[in-house]
């Protein structure tokens, strides 16, 4: 009965502050309460957004973390990294368990509360969420993106179709620990990665991020890596095929023309065609 009442309480708390967003600095002395809930209460790796944690996450968006009257309960001096180790621990295991459709309704309001407390967390603790959700050296020993570890499954996530809340949630998150830098985003995640959220948000990348990692960094002392995977150029392996032939590479660029003039061209064409008659059949 506790426990349903807390997950009651906590939709309540959540659709006060939803629809009467100007009354929320009212319940801000609750943050501290939901902080020590999240920390100590019993975790189920199996159902791990399952009340009263999903509630409790979701109260969190709407609630002003950036008070300093509720940063000792965010950040405690004798473990400033517990509240959001907790939440990364729920979305490590959230990812593990949620389809898409949960993933979309569920884990998105969890990686908008991490973003919170990392964009108001002390320098120690945003450190320590870099640390967990940004690709490692260890990712880099392969193409970003295709490793078990929880970073690689975040950047699937950040182009997965089928969950685009989840995905621009987990954009948001990268580029806010990316201290908001097209250039440090291109370098954390990749050109694969990274292009796509800053051609949505009419964020060019920017001509210094292109020079300064087409050599992955070298003039930093750090290991090449391919700016476009994010992978170690020491790392990449590369099948071994046999030469081409001049009229071998004519026949394939001809084949390439094709289907180019195929998936592009025509469908072009075909739209200008009824655009400039309406009435063709």
């Amino acid at each position: 009965m506790e426990d349903m009442a807390l997950t009651e309480t906590a939709k309540l708390l959540f659709n006060i502050t939803h629809f009467c967003a100007e009354k929320s600095d009212a319940f801000t002395p609750a943050i501290t309460h939901i902080a020590t809930i999240i920390c100590k209460h019993e975790l189920l790796p199996t159902y791990p957004l399952d009340p009263p944690f999903g509630p409790l996450v979701n109260a969190l968006l709407n609630l002003n973390v950036a008070s300093k009257d509720v940063s000792r309960a965010l950040f405690p001096k004798h473990e400033p990294s517990a509240v959001a180790e907790r939440l990364i621990q729920l979305l490590d295991l959230s990812l593990k368990r949620y389809g898409d459709t949960e993933l979309e309704q569920t884990v998105s309001p969890l990686v908008g509360a991490i973003c919170r407390i990392h964009e108001n967390a002390p320098d120690g603790v945003r450190q320590y969420v870099r640390g967990k959700l940004l690709p490692t050296a260890e990712d880099r020993q392969q193409v970003l993106g295709r490793g078990n570890t929880l970073s690689s499954r975040l950047l699937r996530g950040s182009t997965n179709p089928l969950a685009p809340e989840f995905r621009d949630a987990i954009s948001h998150l990268l580029f806010d620990m990316s201290d908001k830098d097209a250039s440090k985003f291109v370098e954390n995640v990749g050109y694969g990665f990274a292009s796509g959220f800053l051609f949505q948000n009419n964020l060019p990348i920017p001509q210094s991020a292109s020079e300064a990692h087409s050599n992955g960094g070298a003039q930093e002392g750090k290991p090449a890596f391919n700016p476009v995977t994010g992978q170690f150029l020491d790392s990449e392996k590369f099948p071994e095929l046999p030469e081409m032939t001049e009229e071998e590479k004519e026949r394939e660029a001809e084949r390439l023309f094709v289907l180019f003039e195929r998936s592009v061209l025509l469908p072009r064409r075909a739209q200008s065609r009824l655009v400039t008659d309406p009435f063709l059949d």
